[in-house]
C-alpha cells in the first residue's frame, strides 16, 4: 500500500448528562463513522466527565473523549461532517499528528483506554509536633548562663 496515509488525534466534548451507556454508544457510533469512511482507530481514551473552561451553548460541563485514528485525509473530512451532525457534540478539535503514514506499520488493534474510578482515600490522621514554649526558653537560658560563664572567666584571667 502507499504511504498516503495519515495519523490524526481528534479531542470530542458532548453533553454531560447522557450517562455511561449513553456515552458508550455514542463512542460506538464515532468509532464507526473512521472505520465507515476507510480510516483505522488507533486509541480511544475516555476522560471523563470535566468542567470545561468556559461555557458553551449553556454547558458548563463536557465528556471529553481523545480519539487517535489513520486514514486518508477524507477520512478526517468525513468525521468531522459527521459530528457536525450531532446536536450533542458540544465541540470538536481534530489535529494532523503524521503524514505519510504506512497502514501496514499501524497496530492492529485499538488501544482503549478507560479511566478506572477513583479511590476513595484513607483518612490519615495528621502528625502534630508538639512545640513547648518552655523548652525552647529553656535552651535559650542554657546558652545564656553558658555566656555568663565565659564572661567570669574572663574576669578572672583580667585580675
Amino acid at each position: 500500500m502507499a504511504k498516503n496515509w495519515k495519523k490524526y488525534e481528534a479531542l470530542v466534548l458532548f453533553d454531560a448528562n447522557l450517562g455511561v451507556e449513553g456515552s458508550e454508544e455514542l463512542i460506538d457510533k464515532f468509532r464507526g463513522f473512521i472505520t465507515d469512511a476507510g480510516g483505522r482507530m488507533l486509541k480511544t481514551e475516555r476522560w471523563g466527565v470535566r468542567k470545561m473552561a468556559f461555557e458553551i451553548n449553556h454547558h458548563e460541563k463536557a465528556y471529553y473523549v481523545l480519539f487517535e485514528f489513520a486514514g486518508l485525509g477524507e477520512v478526517s473530512t468525513e468525521f468531522a461532517r459527521q459530528l457536525n451532525l450531532i446536536d450533542i457534540v458540544i465541540k470538536f478539535q481534530t489535529v494532523k499528528l503524521a503524514e505519510g503514514v504506512d497502514p501496514e506499520e499501524l497496530p492492529d488493534t485499538e488501544e482503549n483506554i478507560i479511566p478506572e474510578e477513583p479511590k476513595a482515600e484513607e483518612e490519615v490522621p495528621a502528625k502534630v509536633e508538639e512545640d513547648d514554649d518552655d523548652e525552647d526558653d529553656d535552651d535559650e537560658d542554657d546558652d545564656d548562663e553558658d555566656d555568663d560563664d565565659e564572661d567570669e572567666d574572663d574576669e578572672e584571667e583580667d585580675d
